[in-house]
C-alpha cells in the first residue's frame, strides 16, 4: 500500500503510471482524458477518449466525454455520433438527449429537436430544462406544423412554476 500511495501524488500520475503497467485499461484512458479535457488540452483528451472507446466499446462515460470533447473542438458531427452511441448504451440519459437537442437546434433540426425534449419529458416530466426548451421551439418556430403556442405555454409555466420563478 504505501508504494502504491507513492504512485498517487495527483490523479494525473495516477492514471499515467495504471496505463504504464496495465494493459487495455480504458477506466484509465478515459480519466485521463477528463485530466486533458480539464487543461484544455482537447486532441490529447479525444485521443484517451477514444483509446478508451476503442478498448470498450460500451463505456459509456467515454463517449459522454468524447462527445463533450468535439463538441468543445467545434466537431459537431462527430460529436452527434457519440452522443447517440451513448444514448444506445444509456437510453434513459436525460442530459446527453438534452445536448442533442440543442445541437438539432443549432443545425435547423428542429423536429428532431422537439423529439429528444419530448422523450426526456416521456421518462422524466418535470424535467424543468426539456420543459424550456420545448416550450421556446413550440412558440417561435416557424414552421406552423411545429409550432403550437398554448403547448408552448403551458410548457413555459410548468418550467417556470419548477424553478420557483428563478427562470
Amino acid at each position: 500500500a504505501w508504494l502504491q500511495a507513492s504512485y498517487w501524488k495527483n490523479s494525473e500520475s495516477l492514471w499515467t503510471h495504471a496505463l504504464a503497467v496495465t494493459s487495455d485499461n480504458d477506466v484509465a484512458q478515459n480519466n485521463l482524458g477528463i485530466i486533458l479535457l480539464g487543461r484544455g488540452q482537447v486532441d490529447e483528451a479525444i485521443s484517451r477518449f477514444e483509446k478508451a472507446v476503442a478498448l470498450r466499446p460500451d463505456n459509456a462515460p467515454a463517449h459522454d466525454n468524447l462527445a463533450n470533447a468535439f463538441l468543445k473542438k467545434g466537431e459537431v458531427r462527430e460529436a452527434m455520433v457519440h452522443f447517440r452511441k451513448l444514448l444506445e448504451i444509456q437510453p434513459d440519459n436525460r442530459q446527453a438527449r438534452t445536448i442533442r437537442g440543442t445541437v438539432f437546434v443549432q443545425q435547423g433540426r428542429i423536429e428532431e429537436a422537439a423529439e429528444q425534449w419530448r422523450e426526456t419529458l416521456a421518462m422524466d416530466p418535470d424535467n424543468g430544462n426539456a420543459q424550456s426548451n420545448l416550450a421556446w421551439v413550440l412558440a417561435t418556430c416557424p414552421e406552423a406544423s411545429i409550432r403550437d403556442g398554448a403547448e408552448a405555454a403551458r410548457l413555459a409555466e410548468q418550467a417556470l412554476k419548477l424553478s420557483r420563478g428563478n427562470n
